[in-house]
């Protein structure tokens, strides 16, 4: 029986693993996952799952899982967040704004060689200059932890603040 048998594809996650073979058993495609039961020592899956079909279904069962693999890029696609300028999806968040970043790090920098004095001997008006210095540290960190994130399209390199958002695909 196994010379019967050949490899569709190997999968590394026992779920992703049964999704396909429910997919295939409905479609009236038998299926074995070789590996489906051997796991090492710490519970994890010690070698890919191996999905396997007769060599009388292979073209159906190939067929059906770039059908599968195209619903998924589908759906993917339709969830993403788009770029609201040329509608890509092809998009990441730019949290801190550069400037603020060096302006941040050039006072601390400041501030931090600054205090190698000993406090004490300091006059007050150095005291006061170190005091104000980590006032606006302070300050500046929280506008970089509350700034608002910026997204960046990598298509058209527009920033913008709102996406446009995915789309609703449960209704389908």
């Amino acid at each position: 029986m196994e010379e019967n048998l050949v490899k569709v594809k190997e999968f590394g996650n026992p779920i992703e693993a049964n999704l396909t073979r429910s997919r295939f058993e409905a479609e009236g495609i038998w299926v074995f996952i070789a590996g489906e039961h051997l796991y090492n020592k710490e519970g994890h899956i010690a070698e890919p799952l191996v999905l396997m079909v007769r060599k009388s279904d292979y073209a159906k069962a190939v067929g059906l899982l770039m059908e599968i693999e195209k619903e998924i890029r589908r759906y993917d696609e339709a969830r993403s967040p788009r770029c609201p300028f040329c509608m890509s999806t092809d998009i990441y968040i730019r949290r801190v704004h550069p400037l603020l970043f060096i302006i941040t790090f050039i006072l601390f920098l400041v501030v931090f060689t600054g205090l190698n004095l000993p406090y004490d001997i300091l006059p007050l008006n150095q005291r006061e200059i170190i005091l104000i210095f980590f006032s606006l540290m302070s300050v500046l960190t929280l506008i970089i932890i509350f700034y608002p994130k910026d997204y960046v399209c990598r298509k058209c390199l527009n920033v913008f603040r709102t996406p446009v958002p995915p789309q609703n695909v449960d209704s389908d």
